[in-house]
């Protein structure tokens, strides 16, 4: 079984930032290579838990990603 990977902790001043960051990371997923979109995947899925959740995490990650993806103006 992997190990969890250490959430990253953030003040509520950053919130903005994690928030943008987020944006972009999702807006350009389809221009990430996949290999890469796999090593995200894992790495949230397993953020703070490596237990049997992390599969549904994975799933919950990857439908937000594929609903909001093609969010552009």
């Amino acid at each position: 079984m992997p190990n969890p990977i250490q959430l990253i902790s953030y003040d509520d001043e950053h919130g903005e930032i994690v928030r943008r960051l987020i944006t972009g990371v999702v807006r350009q997923w389809d221009r990430v290579p996949k290999h890469v979109q796999n090593d995200i995947l894992r790495d949230a899925a397993l953020a703070d838990d490596a237990g049997s959740e992390a599969t549904s995490f994975r799933e919950q990650i990857t439908a937000f990603i594929r609903s909001h993806a093609g969010d552009r103006p």
